[in-house]
């Protein structure tokens, strides 16, 4: 709250800063970033994002004026340079079940011009077809890298069935064919 009193009226918590209000990260980013309708400067930590900012755009979190769901992800996506950390925020908003696809197309559709309109267009794309998820280290890793070199996506979390009508995750799949392989059960 002091962030937005000390930039001035009509100023709301943006970016980062509003996903870590809304519960999405852990920790809040540094500098404070805070969008404005008027034309307020940025100073010694707070930075201030100048745009449109239409009343469907704001929302009170704990008395504190911040930017809806939609449009702290459209901010976000060109804010948060790293797809990985990207992905994780949207599911992040996912788990809060504070993700309304409706509304965040409604922000989407105010702002067809913003880049991270059209990073959100796609990281939604992905993740809608549940190509993102990981359940571990090794997926939150792989899947940034197929992104950037213009790979298809694998799914991830899909059980496979055996011939014996046993279920195995992917990741088990080596285990269970070296088994196999040695002549053991998996």
């Amino acid at each position: 709250m002091a962030a937005v009193l000390a930039v001035g009226p009509r100023t709301v918590v943006s970016h980062e800063t509003a996903a870590f209000l809304r519960g999405w990260t852990r920790t809040c980013s540094w500098p404070l970033h805070v969008t404005a309708r008027g034309g307020q400067r940025s100073r010694p930590g707070i930075v201030v994002h100048h745009g449109r900012l239409q009343d469907e755009d704001v929302e009170t979190i704990g008395g504190i004026p911040t930017t809806t769901a939609g449009r702290t992800l459209v901010d976000c996506a060109e804010s948060i340079t790293s797809w990985h950390r990207f992905h994780k925020l949207i599911d992040s908003a996912f788990d809060q079940r504070d993700y309304d696809h409706g509304r965040t197309l409604a922000a989407m559709a105010r702002m067809p011009r913003r880049r991270g309109t059209h990073l959100l267009a796609r990281a939604l794309k992905s993740h809608d077809a549940g190509a993102y998820r990981g359940e571990n280290e090794f997926e939150d890793l792989l899947v940034p890298i197929l992104v950037q070199h213009g790979l298809p996506l694998p799914q991830t979390q899909v059980s496979m069935v055996l011939t014996d009508g046993s279920q195995i995750r992917p990741q088990t799949v080596a285990a269970a064919i070296g088994a196999r392989l040695r002549g053991a059960s998996p």
